[in-house]
């Protein structure tokens, strides 16, 4: 193998792992948008419990059980 022909094969791989390494251009870069990977949607909130309910149904864990709680209110 010739010195000319090992220097296009280095060059000519050199150049595939600078393409490579290229990527994809994320939601902030400052490409056009049309270029851009989109973001991802932020996963949905979890609806609060219901802690009226909750502390209504358990006193005890709310209080210990040698406190003996009645007519507990929960706002």
């Amino acid at each position: 193998m010739g010195q000319g022909r090992v220097g296009v094969i280095a060059l000519a791989f050199g150049g595939a792992l600078m393409l490579g390494g290229c990527g994809f251009a994320d939601s902030r870069s400052s490409l056009p948008e049309f270029m851009r990977i989109k973001a991802s949607e932020p996963p949905p909130l979890e609806t609060p419990p219901d802690v009226k309910r909750l502390v209504g149904e358990k006193l005890d864990s709310v209080f210990t059980p040698a406190s003996h709680p009645s007519r507990v209110r929960v706002s």
